[in-house]
């Protein structure tokens, strides 16, 4: 995982398994970073390359 990455929310992703990074599943453009918190309520994201919205 890149360093100094943070998800949607302003957190500071470590190098925690369950933080992850991963390219926009539409456009591939931009790495979206999600934090294991987010994942696990299911906060949505989106891709300030393309707008795609994903959970």
């Amino acid at each position: 995982m890149s360093q100094n990455r943070y998800d949607e929310f302003g957190t500071k992703l470590v190098n925690d398994a369950a933080d992850i990074e991963f390219d926009c599943p539409n456009c591939g453009k931009t790495k979206i970073g999600r934090s294991a918190q987010a994942r696990s309520l299911g906060k949505e994201y989106t891709c300030p390359s393309c707008g795609f919205v994903g959970p």
